[in-house]
């Protein structure tokens, strides 16, 4: 969809141009869940979309930069937590908080628009691509953990020379 070419333009008139354009949205709970699979760049992914199917070309882009922030920080926290808190912490408690931030502002941010945009007639992405984003989003966590995880063997390899 090309971007609303008026910035003046009323919701009513994004969500007829949406439509019409016969593109698809995430709903939060998608978005929650493939977050939880998938972790924050899945997350970004869908709600990059659906802004910019809403003709909220800005506010993808910070939906990128926030989700690489985060999970840069993720990564960081990772890095130095102490080994056996991984025991302490279950294993799902990250995912869960960040997938249960990531649909709080999912809702914020485009809840109205997405319920008018399914209200509307448009239509909401399949569960078949909701899974492969997760799993793509899974697949880019683990080679970051595992840049991480060498980075830090490469650094104690360092410090015991």
């Amino acid at each position: 969809m090309e971007e609303t070419k008026n910035p003046h333009a009323s919701t009513a008139e994004i969500i007829a141009n949406a439509v019409s354009s016969k593109r698809k949205v995430y709903s939060d709970k998608v978005i929650y869940k493939a977050t939880f699979a998938g972790g924050p760049l899945a997350a970004a992914y869908m709600m990059a979309s659906n802004f910019r199917l809403f003709g909220d070309k800005a506010k993808a882009h910070w939906c990128w930069f926030y989700a690489w922030l985060f999970t840069i920080g993720i990564m960081v926290l990772v890095y130095y937590l102490p080994e056996n808190s991984y025991k302490a912490v279950p294993g799902a408690t990250i995912p869960i908080i960040y997938g249960g931030i990531t649909r709080y502002l999912s809702r914020r941010y485009q809840g109205r628009n997405i319920e008018a945009y399914l209200k509307a007639g448009g239509q909401p992405y399949s569960k078949k691509r909701l899974t492969w984003i997760g799993i793509i989003g899974l697949i880019i966590l683990f080679f970051l953990i595992f840049l991480a995880v060498t980075f830090k063997f490469f650094v104690a390899m360092e410090w015991d020379k």
